[in-house]
């Protein structure tokens, strides 16, 4: 099971815009197969800015497994979004929770 926290932005008020860009962001990582992996239900957060080009940069990952780090940032760092041209260069930051419910 994958859930994730609201989106936060570091300047947009524009809730349209962070759950468009939540839904984007979820699909993109998607769910990764945590029992052939052998790992445990673990919490990760991402933050990342989105640039002109809509091209997503990952600036930190953190969170307790390496495996999970490294998939979500991965899975979207320099993937394309969808955004409006006003979120471009804005700080998003997104929590997963993967396993847990």
């Amino acid at each position: 099971m994958l859930s994730t926290g609201l989106v936060k932005a570091s300047n947009n008020n524009n809730k349209t815009t962070e759950t468009s860009i939540r839904e984007q962001v979820v699909k993109k990582v998607g769910m990764p197969e945590l029992r052939r992996e052998k790992i445990v239900p673990s919490t990760v957060s991402v933050k990342f800015i989105i640039d002109e080009n809509n091209l997503i940069i990952v600036k930190e990952v953190s969170g307790a497994n390496s495996f999970l780090n490294e998939y979500v940032g991965e899975k979207l760092h320099h993937s394309k979004i969808g955004i409006t041209p006003e979120s471009a260069g804005q700080e998003f930051e997104i929590t997963f929770s993967f396993g847990k419910s």
